[in-house]
């Protein structure tokens, strides 16, 4: 059967009395059409007649609906195909047109509600609701959202209690600009606003003219004078103007608007100005972009926990001062925190470049970058500061502060009083090519590696000192020296410096000094050096290319950490030449109740080393291990190392040779350290000396079987005492 075009619903207003409703639309079967009363569709209550007639059928309700109610018969049909057509089967003409009968009946459902849509033309244009009204829509949020009602009035009451209003319809428009500035606003005889100027001197004048932002006027027109002797007066304008808020050209620090284009013109006024400070009030300052701070300009916050810059810009730069050819002077970032949003790379996000007497002071940092500070040279660089600073980098970090590079050497940095963090992957503070470092009071926690000496082919690091900085709890390393091939390390003081709680395998420690790379290591000095609680060594020496290497009063305790007799108080592995060791500890502390180290000092295949006067007691192994038929090794006066050994002993009549244990704890070399002397005549006998293995312990032979008891005397030494 054939769909004709028909309109698929009904729409009655009930009286109360009548029970039956006609449809003149045709359905399959009796689930083809929905029932609803006042918008709610009911599924009982009713049959339904009619079903495969094309005319349609009749709707009975067992109980009349309420009157004025309102009562919609609607076809609706499943989207869905309920007939699966078997592969051989027989196709039915029925079937098929049962079948396509609900595609039609679908379609026209579809082209009913197409109509009720709010549409526009093809062509363009605006959506046209036809009169009708459009409901239940939410508060506008965005420029271009639709206003509801009540929104309109609300708001427009809200701007209505705002202004001056009038009785009357309609008042007249006040003057243009140029007709009211500096006047009065007054009232004519027909009530409609005037501006008229004040009577001169009078209170009305002095009010306008102190409200004036005109030059000569406003605050140029007070006066202030400060209360003490030899104070001077001046406008208050001039007051105001030695130095410039961001608040002046428009930032709101309210931590949602973007206060860039307010912090580049304040910056840029200053410097034009040459008032050269730039305030930032308390609140949240939004930054997207790099800021270019010029030369004797000063950005000064509020305090650290007053002020604070969320830097939002993907660029690698938040700050930079100087761009490598130019020579900024007196340029400083001071008391503020910032904040980094995103993951910075390629650069540092402070970065100062050929400078002279620039640097950041009593800033927090907070952030994934790849340098929070780099300090650059070039061939007017001199003087750089960070001191009481707070530096956080992220996971991602390269360094938190990178001094010289490739670019240009650096000198004269001044580092103090200041908590310096590193990431998984960082250093806390890179040296690279620089020299004239000065740090002190540093705590420098959870780097790779605490402070990092680096230089590479080419670059040196020389000329610095190191006070009272602490490489602490870092994943790899507290000091780490390892010049490049070709790179140098030379002329360093490092005085109460602390490597502690470091590593995290044996290779780490709290001072690691390397040259298997190739370069070159000389001239350190380490006086009061504390390293305790590492993984691996205290301090740890490798490579053949150091000399000049002086520990004064070293403590290194509890080392060894990743498990007992692993590592050492001392590392100085082979090859290594030219280490001095004077006095000092290296053993077991009472913080912890037991130490793992293994030998107090231990050095390997090494030559031209000093040790003198150093406690070595109560390590695991023994205090000191020195390999036999090295040279230039000198061991003197240390607890826990006995290096000589003298007595007598009594080889009995009818043996041939008697054993001596002087009980050393370094040997006595190939070449022999022992004085033998009979106390009695051996004459037509013949003794001699052979050595232990271990090179500690001696035995005295005779030729013949002894005939009587003879009595030597004996002074044993080590090879290194």
């Amino acid at each position: 059967m054939s769909v004709p075009n028909q309109t698929p619903y009904i729409i009655y207003n009930a009286n109360g009395l009548t029970t039956v409703f006609p449809f003149e639309f045709y359905i399959i079967n009796v689930n083809d059409i929905q029932v609803s009363i006042n918008g709610t569709m009911v599924t009982s209550g009713y049959s339904v007649s009619g079903a495969g007639n094309v005319g349609g059928g009749d709707v009975i309700f067992i109980t009349p609906p309420a009157n004025g109610s309102v009562v919609m018969l609607e076809r609706v049909v499943p989207t869905y195909r309920l007939t699966d057509y078997q592969d051989n089967g027989d196709l039915l003409a029925g079937t098929l047109n049962k079948d396509f009968d609900r595609l039609w009946m679908a379609i026209q459902r579809s082209f009913i509600y197409l109509g009720l849509a709010l549409r526009r033309p093809l062509f363009g244009g605006p959506f046209d609701a036809e009169g009708y009204r459009i409901a239940n829509i939410g508060d506008p949020v965005n420029l271009q959202d639709a206003a509801t009602k009540a929104f309109v009035i609300d708001n427009g009451n809200i701007n209505l209690a705002r202004v001056l209003r009038v009785p009357e319809s309609s008042v007249g428009v006040i003057p243009q600009i140029s007709a009211r500035r500096n006047r009065l606003l007054a009232f004519n005889d027909s009530g409609n606003p005037i501006a008229v100027i004040p009577e001169s001197g009078s209170a009305s004048d002095v009010l306008v003219e102190l409200a004036s932002s005109e030059p000569g006027k406003g605050d140029a027109l007070l006066a202030v004078k400060q209360p003490y002797d030899g104070a001077v007066s001046r406008t208050q304008h001039d007051k105001n103007a030695e130095s410039l808020s961001v608040t002046d050209f428009g930032a709101k620090m309210d931590g949602a608007t973007d206060d860039t284009a307010a912090l580049l013109a304040t910056v840029a006024a200053a410097s034009s100005s040459g008032f050269g400070v730039v305030r930032l009030p308390p609140g949240n300052m939004i930054i997207t972009e790099n800021v270019d701070i010029p030369t004797n300009t000063q950005i000064i916050g509020s305090g650290t926990g007053v002020t604070t810059i969320t830097y939002k810009g993907f660029g690698p730069s938040l700050f930079t001062i100087g761009d490598g050819m130019t020579n900024p002077n007196n340029v400083f970032i001071r008391d503020l925190l910032i904040v980094v949003t995103n993951r910075l790379t390629g650069g540092a996000l402070i970065s100062i470049k050929n400078g002279h007497n620039c640097g950041v002071e009593k800033v927090r940092v907070f952030g994934d970058y790849d340098i929070c500070v780099g300090l650059y040279g070039g061939p007017e660089q001199f003087i750089y500061k960070i001191q009481n600073c707070d530096l956080s980098p992220g996971v991602n970090s390269f360094a938190t502060i990178l001094i010289g590079d490739s670019t240009g050497f650096v000198q004269d940095v001044f580092i103090t009083d200041s908590v310096i963090a590193g990431g998984a992957s960082s250093a806390g503070v890179f040296l690279q090519n620089c020299g004239g470092v000065y740090m002190s009071n540093v705590d420098v926690v959870g780097a790779k590696k605490g402070i990092a000496i680096m230089p590479l082919a080419g670059q040196k690091v020389q000329g610095s000192f190191f006070s009272q900085v602490l490489g602490d709890t870092c994943t790899e390393d507290g000091f780490f020296i390892e010049p490049a091939a070709g790179g140098k390390v030379t002329d360093c003081n490092f005085i109460g410096c602390w490597g502690s709680s470091c590593g995290s395998t044996s290779e780490h420690s709290g001072v690691r000094i390397n040259t298997i790379t190739g370069g070159k290591v000389s001239s350190l000095s380490f006086s009061s050096l504390m390293c305790t609680n590492n993984k691996g060594n205290g301090v740890l020496i490798t490579g053949g290319n150091s000399k000049g290497l002086a520990f004064t009063n070293p403590v290194t305790t509890c080392n060894s950490m990743v498990g007992a007799g692993a590592a050492h108080g001392f590392g100085i592995g082979d090859g290594v030449s030219g280490v001095s060791i004077v006095g000092g500890y290296s053993g077991p502390t009472d913080a912890f109740g037991f130490n793992n180290q293994s030998y107090g000092i231990f050095i390997g295949a090494a030559d031209n080393i000093t040790v003198s006067g150093i406690n070595l007691l109560g390590n695991t192994a023994g205090g000191l291990w020195v390999p036999v038929g090295r040279t230039n090794i000198k061991v003197s006066g240390c607890l826990g190392v006995k290096s000589s050994a003298r007595g007598v002993v009594k080889l009995s009549s009818g043996q041939s040779s008697v054993y001596v244990d002087p009980a050393l704890t370094l040997p006595m070399g190939s070449g022999g350290g022992v004085t033998v002397t009979p106390t009695v005549s051996t004459s037509g006998n013949t003794w001699w000396i052979e050595y232990g293995s271990g090179g500690t312990d001696f035995t005295i032979k005779l030729s013949t079987v002894a005939a009587l008891d003879y009595y030597f005397s004996w002074k044993a030494d080590t090879q290194y005492s």
